[in-house]
């Protein structure tokens, strides 16, 4: 199954907060023997660049460190920024991240099984207007 983005670290200390639904938080770690995946940089917009990815690396490894099924009965999960994860939903889901100490050594890398260099990511850093976030919540049974 092709992924819609992939693993990455975090540019500070993590913690997931589930508030609905079940979030599952699968963390990988650089390994000699698991599955092949290609590294993707991000140049973020939020540094300047142009809000893609481009291909880095191909052919990297990676395993499965543990997963991690997140519900509002065991809802958070503190992680160092440089554990590499990505979250899913088993269906409808809502959750925080709360962000900590910032990582001084953090590279803005990604890494998919998902040609990430053909996403197009426009409008991804789009301040959202309250409005339209009481309505997300309010949707969503959160309100």
């Amino acid at each position: 199954t092709k992924m819609s983005l992939g693993f990455h670290a975090h540019h500070c200390n993590i913690t997931l907060h589930i508030i609905k639904g079940t979030l599952v938080n699968w963390v990988v770690h650089p390994a000699e023997i698991g599955f092949l995946v290609d590294q993707f940089v991000w140049d973020s917009p939020v540094r300047g660049g142009e809000g893609r990815f481009i291909l880095y690396d191909r052919g990297v490894t990676l395993d499965t460190a543990y997963v991690k099924y997140l519900t509002p009965e065991d809802p958070a999960e503190l992680m160092p920024a440089y554990f590499m994860n990505t979250v899913s939903c088993t269906g409808e889901c809502a959750w925080l991240v709360y962000e900590g100490k910032e990582d001084p050594d953090y590279h803005p890398f990604t890494w998919s099984n998902a040609d990430l260099s053909a996403l197009d990511m426009t409008g991804l850093y789009q301040k959202p207007q309250v409005q339209d976030v009481i309505d997300i919540l309010k949707a969503s049974g959160l309100l």
